[in-house]
């Protein structure tokens, strides 16, 4: 269980990466991956503080918290517009 939440959580923490670099467009990774980036971190957050404090390594995760806050702005922005 544990190999399958850090898979996850590499793969999320490379977009995020990719994405504040401007490789990957935030447009395509909302359309393609945006409930995931979200649920995921979401989910993993707690493990992940966790995993920061215990093993004094606070960039753990750092680009897919990122993304994370990215796609909360875009969707906080995205309703703003609707609204």
């Amino acid at each position: 269980m544990w190999m399958d939440i850090d898979r996850i959580g590499w793969f999320f923490n490379v977009v995020g990466f990719l994405e504040k670099e401007k490789i990957v467009n935030i447009k395509l990774v909302d359309e393609l991956l945006g409930y995931w980036v979200i649920k995921n971190w979401e989910n993993i957050k707690p493990l992940v503080y966790g995993w920061r404090k215990q093993y004094n390594i606070p960039e753990s995760y750092h680009w897919f918290e990122y993304l994370y806050n990215e796609m909360k702005n875009r969707e906080q922005q995205q309703a703003s517009k609707t609204a």
